[in-house]
């Protein structure tokens, strides 16, 4: 059973702006938020926010929004491939870039450089800093298809079990040996949802369909 994402991540490019001197603490500021983001951990990244941003957004709705991002995108781990650059001046806002790249499991990598606004020595958090690619107002989303899943098939290629994982029939001659298809159990829909399966999908419970299970 394979999860097929249909949405496609987009990855913008850090447009080039006119570097500002004299300014290494907003570019201080947003290598340590890249810094924290790698280590997932939320209160430090937090802590770069500017008094303004951290008064618009309080830490639960700022972890949400990364927590968030998190699973939609099946996201695995954050790494920062090369330093911070600027500050710049892009389309009148003050941004350092910041090059990022998310592993997930339904997209493969991500790339992209992440233009963070800052001002008084921090960050000006916006929501589309969550993950690369995003434009501001932008938001992250997901359609997810599970594929149709396959025969089970004997030596001859007489069908052992076969039809949709909703309606799976099993012939006497497979018995046990196929297994059966149920909602997940706890320990396994954490692992699936976690693969971007949709939530209550049916899947292999045991035997040769949880053997033929693909997360």
């Amino acid at each position: 059973m394979r999860a097929v994402p249909l949405a496609v991540l987009s990855v913008g490019a850090f447009t080039a702006g006119v570097i500002i001197s004299g300014k290494s603490d907003e570019r201080d500021a947003v290598a340590r938020f890249g810094k924290a983001w790698e280590l997932g951990d939320y209160a430090a990244m937090y802590a770069e926010l500017t008094p303004d941003s951290a008064q618009d957004v309080g830490m639960d709705e700022f972890e949400q929004a990364y927590e968030g991002a998190r699973r939609i995108s099946t996201a695995q781990d954050v790494q920062v491939l090369g330093e911070a650059r600027g500050p710049l001046e892009q389309d009148g806002d003050t941004v350092v870039g910041l090059p990022v790249t998310v592993s997930t499991m339904a997209f493969g990598p991500v790339e992209g450089e992440i233009a963070v606004p800052v001002a008084d020595g921090g960050i000006e958090w916006r929501p589309n800093l969550v993950f690369p690619g995003l434009s501001e107002g932008q938001k992250l989303e997901r359609t997810t298809e599970v594929a149709k899943r396959a025969p089970i098939l004997a030596d001859d290629r007489t069908p052992l079990a076969e039809g949709s994982a909703e309606a799976r029939t099993t012939t006497g001659a497979g018995g046990i040996v196929t297994g059966s298809l149920a909602a997940p159990k706890p320990a396994q829909a954490k692992e699936l949802a976690a693969a971007g399966y949709p939530e209550g999908s049916p899947t292999g419970t045991s035997g040769l369909e949880l053997a033929f299970n693909s997360t």
